[in-house]
């Protein structure tokens, strides 16, 4: 009887689980879509120096970080001490995890300043389609690569009654205590020689200005 029953009332059943499944089908979709409609809108700020501001129209500062806010255009001026400020204006596009990068220029220094922080570097690294970035990372990548042939050894004959040999050691210095830049060189060599010094490290393709150098004497 029961077999008949299923037999007789198929197409019924066959309509009430289809509307089942298209129910279920329907609810996942809602529960998608709205779960996107409510998808939070993020801003990640990434700035070269680290210690820069942006300053909005409506006052709201905003660093170096992840924010949650509201979609839309917005304008304002990017500050740091010691740093020429620039006015930026960005677009935040909703439910999604927006990022900015930027940078400013040192006062003093130029773009020069961010020699001194890896940091820094690796954020102007990840800024593109921009003239000024691009030159000053070609000239520090530059500076740089000279790292490769380190360390070095130059002799050179020094006037005077016994023409004694006198021998140059250049090593990387970046982790020298006194360093204070991502470019720093250690350079050993007799005392008082300063000026050999500086004449050879020269002769090897070093210009000592881009460079902090340190040096340290001999007992020769």
């Amino acid at each position: 009887m029961q077999e008949n029953f299923i037999i007789k009332h198929s197409n019924l059943i066959i309509l009430i689980s289809s509307i089942g499944i298209a129910f279920c089908v329907l609810l996942t979709v809602i529960i998608a879509l709205n779960k996107e409609l409510h998808k939070p809108t993020y801003l990640t700020l990434q700035f070269a120096p680290s210690s820069a501001t942006l300053t909005l129209d409506d006052g709201t500062e905003l660093h170096t970080g992840t924010y949650e806010l509201s979609s839309g255009h917005y304008v304002g001026t990017l500050t740091a001490k010691g740093f020429n400020a620039k006015n930026v204006d960005f677009e935040v596009i909703p439910r999604q995890s927006n990022s900015i990068t930027n940078y400013l220029v040192n006062s003093t220094k130029g773009m020069s300043y961010y020699e001194k922080s890896a940091a820094d570097i690796s954020t102007l690294r990840q800024i593109k389609n921009d003239t000024t970035v691009a030159s000053f990372l070609e000239t520090y990548d530059h500076k740089l690569s000279l790292y490769e042939i380190l360390p070095l050894s130059v002799s050179w004959f020094k006037r005077a009654n016994d023409y004694p040999t006198y021998t140059l050691t250049v090593k990387q210095a970046t982790n020298y205590p006194k360093c204070q830049s991502t470019l720093c060189i250690i350079a050993t060599g007799p005392r008082n020689n300063q000026e050999e010094l500086t004449k050879a490290l020269k002769e090897k393709g070093y210009n000592i200005n881009d460079y902090e150098v340190f040096y340290e004497y001999s007992a020769v």
